[in-house]
């Protein structure tokens, strides 16, 4: 997925589920508990709901970025 498209999907401050080409998804409660990389890089962090724990992606695997019907 292109970075600015990405990132437009972040601006909507809502509820996202984030889909990897191996079919693997992660829901994001708010916005806010994603980030991503400066500049050039792809690297995009998203942070558990309880902010503890994080998965690591690759703006390169991710497909799809839908809103979601998850609760902050």
């Amino acid at each position: 997925m292109e970075k600015d498209a990405f990132k437009e999907m972040l601006s909507t401050n809502l509820p996202l589920t984030i889909v990897t080409a191996g079919g693997e998804k992660y829901d994001v409660v708010h916005p806010d508990f994603v980030s991503v990389a400066p500049g050039e890089g792809t690297a995009v962090i998203v942070f558990g709901e309880d902010g503890i724990g994080f998965s690591l992606l690759d703006l390169s695997t991710v497909t799809d970025v839908k809103l979601s019907h998850a609760s902050a």
